[in-house]
């Protein structure tokens, strides 16, 4: 199904947009969520330091305290000795002790206080208690403490007057095994024990004021906390306080304990965790006197936090949404602002396809859309121009082209139909224009006595010029051979005849001409500039230069002289005349075929017909061009002397 540009790229636009609001979304709620929870935790964990130092306080306060009291209860032991002695001078009775004693408690429940004097005993010299507590038994410290051990330490009390105090920690007694903390101070007029005694009623209101449950019952009061929890090592819960999470498993449920335990086992120095929506915080608690540190777990409550995290991110959606309909609005009006113009280039460019090269595109609009327009009409209206340049170069190409066919025509036709017979001579001539017309050419001029005068010649360039130029060279030599017979004549006046015409052109024909009289074996030539011909005798493997008297090319020079040579020809002796094209024709890898090449070739097809034998030498230096078309023009004229003195057999031009 094809989709319109349009519709692409609203739909594209509206992609990156969604992508964007819904990216920066996610970023922001990402990084306050972040932020947010990051807060909590920090929050939580200087909480649990501060809620450290109080709990911790709290787990030492109730030894502190009882501490406190001893200290108060060995006062009271102090005053009661000294009490009794001044009591024993004054003739009084130790036995009123005890009511002294009652009257004390009765007073300080009266007030709400605690009585710090549980029971009171006094004894003699003889360690017998002489007062007791209101229907305790009598009761004699040095008998009792071979079995006992509680009174066992105030013995020492007994040694001598005025024996500093002497405290006991809270302990089951073995008289009823209830829970009593006892203090003793040595008599004063005599050495006697004077002993104070807590009971559990005092005891436990210390505990129960000062511990651990109620200092983390008063630090949940005011402050924003799912539930406290202290534990020992062993699991055991000091303390709790709050709402339980779990039903059945109590305020320190399961995960709570397996939680407080492993940070305990790990030795961290604080360990958070997600409790539902809530973040519990763990750390260490190191009492005083505790053997192993304590775990001191709070779950703050994040809840409201989290909410406000849910509504922030509805408020981000919401504008998010907003921001979509709104850039979808835009990239609708921009989607049809950019393809109205793209499709009027898609029109134009469609016409001008058609060949419609007068179609022109109109935008009124001021931006790069217009540039672009008018970027193709010029376009448009260069390419009209240049298609009516291409058929007015055209006509003209195929006009020469005709004209240079008629030439290449007329060319040929000037060339030597075939060779002239002469007695005791084989010749032929072949020539290969590089284009279409040449500037070599060869030809067999008629001479007196049934001689032949055979000239090749190499204009200078290619192609028209060329050709031009050896035309007219032609027409003169074939003018001037009924005048001058020897080549060194016809060359010469034909150069005064050609500079004339050619005047200061620096152009120029190079020539080889040799006349071959019949019967005989010798040649007269003179050479104009020209290479000189290779000479094969019979036996030879390569043939070699023959000698040529240095001379100027063909209209160079008005007044030209041009040496003339003989050359005799031994019967199967072969004489090759050609053009540097042969030589100089190279291969893809640009190497010429030279000389040598040439001078083999002539030796090697001594034994085949003059026409076979410049056909195969043809072959032989295009096989050696492969596809590399020669540059030059390839013109071959092959003399040969029969090996008879009959009349020979020519060997025609070859095709």
């Amino acid at each position: 199904m094809r989709i319109r540009f349009r519709t692409r790229l609203t739909v594209t636009i509206s992609l990156l947009i969604i992508l964007a609001v819904s990216g920066m979304s996610v970023v922001v709620v990402s990084l306050y969520a972040s932020r947010t929870g990051a807060l909590y935790y920090h929050a939580g964990v200087q909480l649990n330091q501060l809620a450290e130092r109080n709990i911790g306080y709290g787990l030492s306060l109730p030894h502190r305290v009882l501490d406190r009291v001893g200290d108060q209860m060995a006062v009271q032991a102090l005053l009661i000795a000294e009490l009794t002695a001044l009591a024993a001078r004054d003739g009084g009775a130790d036995t009123a002790m005890p009511a002294l004693v009652e009257r004390v408690r009765e007073r300080s429940r009266a007030v709400g206080g605690v009585p710090l004097l549980g029971e009171v005993w006094i004894t003699d010299e003889t360690g017998e208690a002489v007062v007791r507590p209101e229907g305790a038994p009598p009761f004699n410290f040095i008998e009792a403490a071979a079995a006992n051990p509680q009174p066992r330490p105030f013995l020492a009390l007994l040694d001598s007057v005025g024996a500093p105090p002497l405290k006991q920690e809270a302990r089951g007694r073995a008289l009823d095994d209830r829970l009593f903390m006892y203090v003793g101070a040595g008599g004063v007029d005599r050495p006697r024990i004077v002993q104070v005694g807590a009971g559990e009623e005092m005891i436990h209101s210390v505990i129960e004021g000062f511990g651990v449950q109620k200092t983390v019952d008063r630090f949940m009061l005011g402050m924003s906390f799912e539930r406290i929890v202290v534990m020992d090592g062993d699991g055991a819960v000091l303390a709790e306080a709050g709402v339980p999470q779990t039903t059945g498993e109590g305020i320190a449920d399961s995960r709570v304990r397996k939680f407080c335990l492993d940070f305990l086992a790990s030795g961290e120095g604080y360990r958070t965790a997600m409790f539902g929506t809530d973040v519990g915080v763990v750390t260490p608690l190191n009492p005083e006197g505790a053997a192993r540190p304590l775990a001191l777990f709070i779950q703050h409550q994040t809840g409201l936090g989290m909410l406000m995290i849910y509504q922030y991110m509805l408020s981000i959606v919401l504008v998010g949404l907003a921001a979509i309909v709104l850039g979808v609005v835009a990239a609708l009006l921009l989607s049809r602002g950019l393809s109205r113009p793209l499709e009027a280039l898609s029109r134009g460019a469609k016409a001008l396809g058609e060949g419609n090269l007068d179609h022109r595109i109109i935008l009124t609009r001021n931006d790069e859309f217009k540039g672009v327009a008018q970027s193709f009409n010029h376009m448009a209206a260069s390419l009209r121009r240049q298609v009516a340049e291409i058929r007015r170069q055209t006509a003209d190409r195929e006009r020469l082209e005709s004209d240079l066919r008629i030439a290449a025509d007329i060319q040929k036709m000037l060339l030597p139909v075939a060779p002239p017979e002469v007695q005791g001579f084989s010749m032929a001539g072949l020539c290969r224009p590089a284009k279409t017309v040449g500037g070599d050419f060869f030809d067999f001029i008629p001479a007196e006595e049934g001689g032949w005068v055979a000239v090749l010649g190499d204009a200078t360039g290619k192609g028209m010029p060329a050709a031009l130029l050896t035309t007219q060279c032609w027409s003169m030599m074939r003018t001037l051979a009924n005048e001058f017979q020897d080549p060194a004549g016809l060359l010469r006046r034909t150069n005064r005849e050609l500079n004339r015409r050619l005047g200061p052109t620096c152009r120029f024909v190079t020539l080889f001409c040799m006349s071959v009289q019949p019967g005989g074996g010798g040649i007269r030539y003179a050479v104009a500039g020209h290479n000189p011909p290779l000479l094969a005798r019979p036996g030879d493997t390569e043939a070699r230069r023959i000698p040529c008297e240095p001379a100027f090319p063909l209209g160079l020079q008005k007044r030209t002289e041009y040496p003339e040579a003989v050359l005799d020809l031994e019967p199967g002796a072969s004489l090759l005349v050609y053009s540097d094209g042969a030589t100089d024709a190279r291969d893809a890898d640009g190497a010429s075929f030279g000389e040598k090449r040439l001078a083999r070739l002539v030796a090697e097809t001594a034994a085949l017909p003059v026409d076979r034998a410049l056909r195969a030498m043809l072959d032989a230096v295009r096989e050696f061009c492969g596809e590399v078309e020669p540059f030059d023009d390839i013109t071959l004229v092959l003399l040969r002397r029969d090996g008879t003195g009959d009349a020979a057999q020519s060997g025609g031009t070859a095709p």
